[in-house]
């Protein structure tokens, strides 16, 4: 059967893009055939999870003349291909939108933020401008890393001294694109030292380009004065989502890494402050959320000892430790831990 080719342009970045990620998966079963122009790096991981067939950057010369009042001919050539076009954007009334359509007369506009008072979920929001039926079978958003880019995720564990399979591999980020959603970074330190004084656990400390070079360091700093920490910094999107799916459990702020944690299947903790987790919050069945609470209050007041407690009684953690006499110190159950798929 001929496929049916259809471009989809999404400027979101990666959290954003995840929450679109139904959507991508609808229009994906209806025409068979997609080409996602994006940020570069979010699009790759979306082409090397199979997501899409093709990938470009929405950075791209090709795409300028689309904001001007007359698309170039070899933009007009490009788009020509295509039988269909979707335009992710938080404008109704978009010059982008608007070009596109005239060379690609099935060009439909999703509108990713809910406005006014609305307080339904973006994903939903997003999908049900597509009109699909039985929005369930989109909303399950996991994505398959490629085995190469699992088994480097393996090696670098293992040469970081990670060797038991009986104990816990947790990640946390403390990171955000915006300094008002990020939790205390001096929090997640503590956390940590409390989850290796009673789970024994193995961590992977993630930062990027959106944290200070000051706060880099200190997470650097941090893992060299604590065993069984690796530090992960400016890795590749589809090395830290294979990373992440080979974790038990993720700790992050409302960012980026906590959707790719929550679309890789793992069992996530999402903390949030400045905003809504009825709206924004990862799409998964083993998501979790630590609001400030409503209306938005600073994340101070979620404090490590609330973390740590939803943290002990997630599962798979709940299952694997049990009680040794003591309140606050728990042992290995004699199990093998089984990794998140």
């Amino acid at each position: 059967m001929l496929k049916r080719k259809t471009f989809i342009h999404h400027g979101g970045a990666l959290g954003d893009l995840l929450l679109s990620l139904p959507c991508v998966r609808a229009i994906k079963a209806d025409s068979g055939y997609i080409h996602l122009a994006g940020r570069p790096d979010v699009v790759g991981l979306l082409r090397d999870a199979s997501v899409v067939d093709e990938a470009s950057s929405t950075d791209s010369c090709l795409y300028a003349s689309l904001y001007t009042e007359r698309a170039e001919e070899k933009t007009a050539e490009f788009l020509a291909q295509f039988e269909r076009a979707f335009v992710f954007t938080t404008r109704g009334e978009s010059l982008l939108a608007a070009n596109i359509g005239m060379i690609v007369p099935r060009t439909e506009t999703i509108i990713t933020v809910p406005c006014g008072e609305t307080r339904t979920h973006v994903a939903h929001f997003r999908l049900k401008q597509l009109g699909v039926h039985r929005e369930q079978d989109y909303l399950v958003t996991k994505l398959d890393i490629p085995s190469a880019y699992t088994e480097k995720a393996k090696n670098s564990l293992v040469k970081a001294g990670y060797a038991d399979d009986r104990r816990p591999l947790i990640a946390l980020h403390p990171g955000s694109g915006s300094g008002r959603k990020c939790w205390p970074l001096e929090n997640y330190f503590a956390l940590i030292e409390r989850m290796m004084e009673n789970l024994d656990p193995f961590c992977i400390l993630f930062s990027g380009l959106a944290e200070s070079p000051a706060i880099r360091e200190k997470i650097k700093e941090f893992a060299r004065r604590h065993k069984r920490i690796l530090p992960v910094c400016d890795e590749q999107l589809s090395t830290v989502a294979a990373l992440l799916s080979l974790c038990d459990l993720y700790v992050g702020n409302d960012s980026g890494i906590s959707h790719l944690a929550a679309a890789v299947n793992g069992n996530v903790i999402a903390l949030y402050g400045p905003t809504d987790p009825l709206l924004w919050r990862p799409v998964g069945q083993k998501v979790r959320s630590i609001s400030a609470g409503a209306p938005p209050s600073s994340l101070l007041s979620i404090t490590v000892n609330e973390v740590y407690e939803t943290l002990r009684l997630t599962s798979p953690i709940s299952g694997i430790y049990q009680e040794s006499g003591r309140e606050d110190h728990k042992k290995l159950r004699s199990v093998n831990f089984v990794s998140n798929p």
